[in-house]
């Protein structure tokens, strides 16, 4: 949900890109914490909501982790550092035949929906 006044986009200088951090499912610490990045496109208009594509690369030992999917504004911040809801978590179980397939999106359970609220500047 976009419930700003701006419109949010992946263009022009420092743009905004949806990414990730991989977490421990228990204690919820960092297993990879710069994820790839994903275009916001089409644009996110002011005060409105939609669903983006990912690309995902899973930690490369099976097991139980938190994803949470968040903001970053290059050569910002990432932006749920300024607000913790600007991002979403789920749990994915990441499993062995996952990892012998090589698949750059091998998570068994994607966050279909993400809030895209970004703090006025």
């Amino acid at each position: 949900m976009n419930c700003t006044y701006k419109l949010i986009n992946s263009t022009g200088e420092n743009s905004i890109h949806i990414s990730y951090h991989w977490l421990d499912e228990k204690d919820g610490t960092v297993i990879h914490f710069d994820g790839e990045r994903s275009h916001i496109a089409p644009s996110l208009l002011p005060f409105n909501h939609r669903e983006y594509k990912l690309k995902v690369i899973s930690p490369e030992k099976e097991g139980k982790y938190r994803l949470r999917v968040t903001l970053v504004q290059e050569g910002i911040a990432w932006l749920e550092e300024l607000n913790p809801c600007l991002s979403e978590d789920a749990i994915i179980q990441i499993k062995n035949h996952d990892l012998k397939n090589g698949t750059t999106s091998s998570v068994s359970k994607m966050v279909k929906r993400m809030k895209s609220l970004v703090k006025n500047s």
